[in-house]
């Protein structure tokens, strides 16, 4: 995730300078680098889905710093009714909720202003239309996926299902894809409008003539988006946000933080809001206990600074006793399950630092020859100023020496596009090695 410093900066009413910004990210897991343009690049976990937008940056950086950061994200409040001519169905064991916002008569549509649009070009989101543009600030922003239909371009109603058969598709840029029976499909009464959670079709797309628009917000489940972006060779941000998992409370507000932003750049003078599904969420609580929490890191943590470590983070914090807690997990965070990972949590905003290191001695068994000489070179190395790196085997086919193109090895389903085939040398990994670690001063 790219973001640029000088909207993130205003964003967190931050003082840090761009590269103290990036290494205090780097601290609490969230390996950071500035890079061309004035941008940082935040690089996030699989599981850590919730970090995608300015709202999870800004979270983890009141934990980090102790700053309290009130955000301002006003809405235009809407009453979401179920109506089965605009949403009839949805697969609730791939969608548990879906809603639509149905604008009409939009005229005198103005452009982002100047730093909503840097803040897409720098995350490398191109600018298409105030509409879409809007969509995406708004993903951007708080971290939940929009899209947006041309409602003049769509039969209604609307449903969320898999396809009985496969459907030749053209997908938004023009490219045509052969839709499978297992990918989970946006459909009106006549045809696939969108690949769920992925791209829209483009007979269904904005363009400049359209006035009236149903804006898309849903929460479908990662296990059933992950590897579909890969299926069909697409990579899009919104895939990228499913597949990791989104917050499932914050639909209903997506489109209503859109339709208060739509009205600084443009007039409008029709709005419904539907919606269908709906389970609610069950809050997990989990109970900790202070003494345990000590024992797991060997690190004192005055009580008080824990529960307000969790409360920036988004928990919910009850003191049972003296030294013991309820945490509830907020719904944005679904790789929290157990009392240890409230633990990791603790101990990632206290500081791997301040682990205190215990040196142990114990007897190894015996190696092999083979062993002790690698060792043996190690040690050489080392002592003369050496580290030892160790890299994944798959790199970009533009990183293979032109002569030894004819003995490349493709991977089939690699698990980057710019990683699909194996190395032939080590050298180019190790000059990346060696300029990453160059430009962050070590």
């Amino acid at each position: 995730m790219k973001i640029d410093y000088a909207f993130l900066k205003n964003f967190l009413q931050a003082k840090e300078s761009i590269q103290n910004l990036a290494d205090l990210m780097t601290s609490i897991g969230f390996e950071s680098e500035v890079i061309p343009k004035n941008t940082i690049e935040f690089d996030v976990t699989p599981n850590r889905g919730d970090f995608l937008s300015l709202k999870g940056v800004a979270r983890e950086y009141s934990a980090i710093t102790g700053k309290s950061i009130k955000l301002n994200l006003p809405k235009s409040n809407q009453r979401f009714q179920n109506n089965k001519s605009v949403i009839s169905f949805i697969d609730k064991s791939a969608c548990t909720h879906y809603c639509l916002g149905v604008v009409k008569n939009i005229s005198n549509i103005k452009e982002l202003s100047a730093d909503k649009r840097r803040l897409l070009t720098q995350a490398e989101i191109p600018l298409i239309h105030p509409l879409v543009d809007l969509a995406n600030y708004v993903m951007l922003e708080i971290g939940t996926p929009l899209h947006i239909f041309d409602l003049d371009k769509i039969a209604m109603p609307i449903s969320v299902s898999y396809p009985k058969k496969q459907h030749k598709v053209k997908v938004i840029g023009g490219e045509a894809k052969h839709f499978q029976t297992s990918t989970l499909a946006i459909m009106d009464n006549d045809r696939i409008v969108a690949m769920a959670g992925i791209i829209g079709e483009e007979s269904s797309a904005v363009s400049k003539n359209t006035t009236n628009i149903a804006i898309e917000s849903a929460y479908f489940k990662p296990e059933k988006i992950i590897n579909q972006s890969r299926l069909y060779g697409l990579t899009t941000d919104a895939g990228f946000r499913f597949e990791r998992g989104v917050d499932p409370a914050l639909q209903e507000f997506a489109i209503e933080r859109y339709l208060k932003l739509l009205s600084e750049i443009a007039s409008y003078n029709s709005v419904e809001c539907y919606r269908e599904g709906f389970s609610k969420s069950k809050i997990r609580a989990i109970k900790i206990n202070i003494g345990d929490f000590e024992k797991f890191s060997d690190i004192k943590l005055p009580i008080s600074q824990a529960i307000n470590i969790l409360k920036d983070l988004g928990f919910e914090v009850s003191k049972l006793s003296a030294g013991l807690l309820e945490v509830k997990v907020p719904t944005f965070r679904n790789d929290i399950s157990i009392k240890e990972d409230i633990y990791e949590e603790l101990l990632r905003i206290t500081g791997y630092n301040n682990v205190p290191v215990i040196e142990e001695h114990i007897n190894l068994p015996l190696i092999n020859d083979g062993s002790r000489l690698d060792n043996r070179i190690k040690q050489f190395m080392v002592i003369r100023g050496f580290n030892e790196v160790q890299n994944m085997p798959f790199v970009s086919p533009q990183n293979l020496d032109k002569d030894s193109s004819k003995n490349i090895v493709v991977i089939v389903n690699p698990l980057r596009e710019e990683e699909a085939v194996l190395r032939q040398s080590l050298l180019p990994q190790l000059i990346s090695n060696f300029t990453k670690n160059f430009r962050r001063g070590f």
